[in-house]
């Protein structure tokens, strides 16, 4: 992002290496939307087996009053199918739990390079350079809206609300100090682990118990996505 023909300096070459080095770590991290969305074309060679197990459905119980036999495998049929069904509605929703976790992580790390303090040991036009890229991604990314719905009571609802809220506190604390938003990021995810790696917070391990089991995944793959990401940029800060 030099001007006038002259090479970046290392601090403004490090920002762009750090941007593209976190972008590749978060891809990484969450499913392959290109891998998920391959894996369900292939799926649907099912579908087209479904839909001639369809038509024999529509002549099968033509006759299903007369012939017993037929409603017994006519059934099997049906419940087969929902069975398969079933498969592939839990994919779509692992799918789109994935494509959740990218955006998020994507809009995390463009507010990162964008509120970065180093920002201003380089020159005001490469400063101002990096500012317009940014908001651009951040524009593109905006336009990309994923939402998986969950079942939950009043109490559930009330307990991802707190965790939302821890969450966005904690990427506060990664804008100004990517060091102290790491050590509050890796509390929070040994709060949600079995097994803890570390210290925990036992405030944000209590409204996560009372979350839903698909809601306390979610959390662990948003903290354990986010946290590879800030390591990513810790390191490439400071190389």
């Amino acid at each position: 992002m030099a001007s006038g023909g002259k090479e970046s300096p290392p601090l403004t070459r490090t920002i762009r290496t750090s941007f593209t080095k976190i972008s590749h770590e978060s891809v990484r991290n969450v499913a392959s939307p290109e891998r998920s969305f391959s894996n369900m074309a292939a799926d649907n060679k099912n579908v087209e087996r479904m839909g001639g197990m369809s038509k024999n459905i529509s002549s099968f119980s033509f006759e299903a009053s007369e012939r017993p036999e037929n409603v017994s495998r006519l059934n099997d049929r049906l419940v087969g199918m929902l069975d398969h069904i079933e498969k592939r509605v839990e994919l779509l929703r692992e799918h789109a739990t994935a494509m959740e976790q990218e955006r998020e992580a994507l809009l995390t790390m463009i507010s990162t390079v964008k509120t970065n303090k180093d920002l201003q040991l380089i020159s005001e036009g490469e400063r101002e350079e990096i500012q317009v890229t940014a908001e651009r991604l951040l524009g593109r990314a905006l336009t990309v809206e994923v939402n998986v719905k969950t079942l939950r009571n009043e109490a559930q609802n009330k307990a991802l609300d707190k965790v939302n809220k821890y969450i966005e506190d904690l990427f506060d604390k990664i804008r100004i100090d990517l060091s102290s938003g790491r050590r509050m990021c890796e509390a929070y995810l040994n709060a949600c682990l079995p097994e803890p790696r570390g210290p925990i917070d036992q405030r944000f391990q209590t409204v996560t118990i009372e979350c839903t089991a698909d809601d306390q995944k979610k959390t662990r793959r948003r903290l354990e996505s986010l946290l590879s990401s800030v390591i990513e940029a810790e390191e490439s800060l400071h190389h």
